[in-house]
């Protein structure tokens, strides 16, 4: 199964605060993140991770590594270094994203427009993001779990792609 995510922001205190998450420290937020995902991202899925993962690249590797599942990819951020290629199945910085017949355009950053018949997923606004037809704030702060591919098929599937520039 292929999951997504964004906006993890791990080891990242000021974060609590400016999205108002449940948390009384950067240790308990980073657990339940990581509780939450390993509960639902098998050891056999992927997971795409669309920017903002750590707050610090000398954390990076722990928290990589308690991701329990053997596919990992991220679109970058702009909390993220390219750095993070060496721990990472596929680092870029847009994805255009084909799976079942399906066209997705994966960036950090929401696209006011993008490619004609696509669908686009983003993180970046924390929910804050105007909803447009076939764009998907797929941010931790939006859905507070990895969101299934599966999943967001319904939802474009209620919605026509964006058709017009």
């Amino acid at each position: 199964m292929i999951w997504f995510t964004a906006d993890t922001h791990f080891g990242h205190k000021g974060i609590i605060d400016h999205c108002s998450r449940p948390f009384s420290s950067v240790e308990e937020m980073d657990e339940s993140i990581l509780s939450t995902i390993n509960k639902l991202v098998q050891p056999n899925d992927t997971l795409i991770h669309l920017g903002d993962f750590c707050w610090l690249e000398k954390n990076l590797p722990t928290y990589f590594g308690s991701i329990n599942c053997l596919n990992k990819h991220l679109v970058i951020g702009n909390h993220d270094d390219k750095s993070a290629k060496k721990y990472f199945d596929s680092v870029k910085d847009i994805w255009y994203f084909r799976h079942n017949n399906r066209k997705i355009a994966l960036c950090h950053y929401p696209f006011h427009s993008w490619r004609r018949g696509w669908f686009h997923l983003h993180g970046h606004c924390h929910g804050t993001a105007p909803v447009k037809p076939g764009r998907i704030d797929i941010g931790w702060d939006v859905w507070k779990r990895p969101v299934s591919f599966d999943e967001i098929i319904e939802t474009f599937d209620s919605q026509p792609p964006m058709e017009k520039y």
